[in-house]
């Protein structure tokens, strides 16, 4: 796994050697940034379940300030925390679960990126508690397989919903018609 573009472009990345966890794949990111940006001037990007700090990283590649991440699993704190030793913007670890992340961080975020582990089944409860962190104009995207069926979230609007081969990546944001 490598950095795509930016200033940390061709990085190679630590990756995890558990099935747990379901890396995105390099044509995906570069396919999502093309689409989002590619590049960023600032904002601050909360990414749930950071698995490998991958999107975080190309996040920082492309402009992002700084970045939260939110990580239960232990093998990969371990490995974000390997990748993000070249990284020069500030970034916090959260070794906890999302709900308990969610009810103490004191932040609000630009970006949020959700790539949650197969068969999660706590989407909602998911945003319900990430109105706490974000803001009206806050972009949510949500990584899920292609294949997954997902609803709405109550009091969000989804703005796109890209397909890849194996992956579909929704874009919400907060409902502006309440």
């Amino acid at each position: 796994m490598r950095i795509i573009a930016g200033k940390y472009k061709s990085r190679k990345l630590k990756t995890l050697g558990s099935q747990d966890t379901r890396p995105t794949l390099d044509q995906v990111k570069e396919s999502f940034f093309n689409r989002v940006g590619p590049y960023f001037e600032g904002g601050h990007l909360l990414d749930v379940f950071g698995g490998s700090g991958a999107i975080t990283i190309e996040f920082l590649s492309r402009g992002v300030e700084k970045a939260t991440i939110i990580e239960l699993n232990r093998e990969a704190v371990s490995v974000i925390k390997e990748n993000l030793k070249f990284v020069d913007e500030a970034v916090k670890v959260y070794p906890i679960s999302f709900e308990k992340a969610l009810k103490r961080i004191d932040e609000k975020f630009d970006y949020v990126y959700c790539d949650p582990p197969y068969h999660f089944k706590n989407t909602t409860k998911l945003f319900e508690l990430l109105v706490n962190v974000i803001h009206k104009d806050t972009i949510i995207f949500y990584e899920a397989d292609k294949k997954e069926d997902m609803p709405i979230p109550k009091g969000y609007t989804c703005l796109r919903e890209d397909d890849y081969k194996r992956a579909k990546i929704m874009w919400f944001q907060l409902d502006q018609s309440q």
